[in-house]
């Protein structure tokens, strides 16, 4: 079968698991977590616009270091998100120029405005996990590291390739899905996160759930869900590319 499926990695919430489940993977941004009663109020943690703030300082800096994308929530078109996208090769670095590894990150400027200080304060959105490495490829992964730093027990897990997306939230009862880094449609027939949102829709109404219900957990807990999506016959990709684009993903 050529179907797109959705695996919906599902540890922390398994109602949401279903056929469409092959492995289990929850990333999640460890903040201050917030009680539903007060989630309005609550301000959002200090860290979140510290990392911001530092990653508007390195764009302004260099933009080959790191660069940004603004786009509109589709599920609420008067929230802008801005996407945030390193240079893949600064990540070997040692130290590293960023101030986090992540891959895939997500913001938006909090309702709430400024802080004490005036500043703009911001929102994590949705957060990738961080880049991982190969034996060797960093100081950290070399065996003598690994070795001294990590004991059993070890667990080997498997893992599908396709196209990874992020499912996060904008408020208690609305849903965002991006790609690694963009969201929406983008001008194009379709994108990965739209591929990836659709088949969200389907996984949940299939187990008789509701994205608000989803919207809800997800913004109670600060956490981002971390899926992929592929075809069986187009491992690596869902979405057909044309030469140029896909020199531009090698």
């Amino acid at each position: 079968s050529n179907k797109i499926r959705l695996i919906l990695h599902s540890i922390s919430f398994p109602t949401y698991a279903g056929p469409y489940s092959l492995v289990v993977l929850i990333y999640y941004y460890p903040l201050v977590r917030r009680h539903a009663s007060n989630m309005s109020t609550t301000r959002f943690p200090l860290e979140d616009s510290q990392l911001i703030h530092d990653l508007h300082r390195l764009s302004e800096k260099s933009l080959k270091l790191v660069r940004s994308t603004m786009y509109s929530a589709p599920s609420d078109p008067s929230i802008a998100i801005r996407s945030w996208k390193m240079n893949e090769f600064k990540y070997y670095d040692v130290p590293s120029p960023f101030p986090t590894l992540a891959r895939g990150l997500f913001s938006r400027e909090t309702p709430s405005g400024n802080d004490q200080h005036g500043e703009q304060t911001y929102q994590i959105v949705a957060r990738g996990y961080d880049k991982f490495f190969n034996i060797g490829e960093v100081p950290w992964t070399d065996w003598s590291s690994l070795s001294h730093h990590t004991g059993p027990t070890y667990t080997l897990s498997l893992k599908s390739n396709g196209c990874i997306v992020f499912i996060a939230p904008i408020s208690i009862s609305k849903l965002v899905v991006t790609s690694k880094h963009a969201l929406g449609p983008q001008g194009v027939a379709k994108t990965h996160s739209e591929v990836g949102h659709r088949w969200l829709k389907k996984h949940l109404a299939d187990k008789g759930k509701t994205e608000e219900r989803l919207a809800a957990d997800l913004w109670e807990k600060r956490w981002t869900a971390v899926a992929e999506v592929y075809t069986r016959a187009k491992r690596l990709h869902l979405i057909a590319l044309t030469p140029a684009a896909l020199r531009r993903q090698l």
